[in-house]
């Protein structure tokens, strides 16, 4: 069952990340945040603890702590674009 947490944590992360490059990448005169290439690092140590020290609890607790808020914001932001798709644009105010 730790083997699964880690890999669905460990792809909401990554794809995250991904997703945040990209958008970074489309801004011309700003640099990008410190925090983007930090979290790719983060990631990738993470793999580099479960498959190289063969740290299982470590890189799931690594990839667990960013991770959980991460798919929990995942779900809010695919309900919200359901429920536009459904009912038309959501108004927040």
């Amino acid at each position: 069952m730790l083997k699964y947490a880690f890999w669905i944590l460990w792809s909401a992360e990554f794809i995250f990340l991904g997703w945040m490059l990209m958008d970074e990448m489309k801004l011309k005169y700003l640099s990008m945040p410190m925090y983007i290439p930090l979290g790719f690092l983060w990631v990738f140590l993470a793999l580099f603890v479960k498959w190289v020290l063969k740290s299982d609890t470590a890189a799931l607790i690594m990839v667990g702590i960013p991770g959980v808020p991460l798919i929990l914001m995942g779900v809010f932001l695919l309900i919200v674009w359901m429920i536009s798709i459904i009912s038309g644009p959501i108004r927040w105010n």
